[in-house]
């Protein structure tokens, strides 16, 4: 028997319209298995996060490395991976994921936090970036208190 698109000649034949029907049903699954293969990649990265094993974080940094691969343009995972590799006591590489989120999605308050808390495990000379992140933190979310206890302590501390 030959292949289903040798047998298809020409477009004068009934058959071509189910191929390119079957094609356009092929290409809008993978598109969705795309977004649920990262999804799934995030909520695993997560679920090995939350078991709190510092060994597991790096499996956890792996998964959000995939899911990064797949939806480079999305905040969520570079997110993640940065709480993993706080996780990891990798500051540096947690304040650059962090960063990253931020430019997808400039609303993402808490990693305004997370990335002050970064910087203010590296000892920034520089604080004020770190205030400037804990205020954006506030503005976007007014209720976030572990960022309004450490701006507090910040200001205390000046």
């Amino acid at each position: 028997m030959k292949p289903f698109f040798v047998m298809t000649r020409s477009c004068g034949f009934p058959g071509v319209r189910t191929a390119v029907l079957v094609m356009v049903l092929i290409l809008a699954f993978c598109g969705c298995s795309k977004q649920t293969d990262y999804d799934s990649l995030i909520d695993q990265g997560r679920a090995v996060l939350d078991q709190e094993d510092p060994q597991t974080a790096k499996k956890a940094e792996d998964l959000f490395d995939r899911a990064i691969r797949q939806e480079p343009q999305k905040a969520v995972g570079y997110y993640w991976r940065g709480m993993a590799n706080g996780r990891l006591f990798k500051w540096a590489d947690a304040a650059s994921d962090f960063s990253l989120a931020i430019e997808r999605d400039p609303a993402l308050a808490d990693a305004y936090y997370r990335r002050a808390l970064c910087l203010t495990v590296l000892n920034q000379a520089d604080k004020t970036s770190i205030l400037r992140d804990l205020k954006k933190t506030l503005e976007l979310d007014p209720e976030h208190t572990l960022a309004r206890r450490q701006l507090a302590l910040m200001q205390r501390a000046r």
